[in-house]
């Protein structure tokens, strides 16, 4: 427990030095404890393929993959994190956050892979203000802690 405590502490150090947001990017939060090999695509930005390091500003829309061996936490605003494993995907769709009432929305994507999410201050506030969509499902928050993986299609080795 010490250890996500520190995590969480550090998100706000991290938050302070992120680069500036565009008028056109809302940062969602940071990257930590990337390991591997971990791109991100960022279609606001016309970057593909970007290796992401830890401390790196995520942003709406973010796509991040990891490969083979690879894994890293997206640490959200709220104190929301999500932890993929090897080659897994996830966006952030929708992050709408106001810390003075604790209160937003938080909307994440798994296409694949292994993950895992600690919800923040939006989802302890009100657990139906956040969802994780899946290929074929979506789940509802009613706790703090899910885990799970997302199978690729049929004959995809990946998943």
């Amino acid at each position: 427990m010490r250890r996500m405590a520190f995590a969480l502490v550090s998100v706000a150090a991290l938050v302070g030095m992120a680069a500036p947001v565009s008028a056109q990017s809302q940062q969602a939060g940071v990257s930590a404890a990337v390991r591997g090999q971990v791109a991100l695509a960022r279609a606001s930005a016309n970057i593909v393929g970007q290796q992401v390091q830890s401390g790196d500003p995520i942003f709406l829309g973010d796509a991040i993959t990891s490969g083979k061996d690879s894994g890293m936490q997206v640490m959200l605003l709220d104190e929301t994190v999500f932890t993929i494993g090897p080659n897994s995907e996830i966006s952030i769709d929708e992050f709408v956050y106001d810390p003075a009432t604790s209160s937003g929305k938080v909307v994440a994507s798994v296409a694949k892979g292994a993950f895992r999410f600690i919800t923040g201050k939006i989802a302890q506030k009100r657990p139906e203000d956040m969802t994780v969509r899946l290929p074929t499902a979506t789940i509802g928050i009613r706790g703090t802690i899910v885990a799970g993986v997302v199978r690729g299609a049929p004959g995809d080795n990946e998943g």
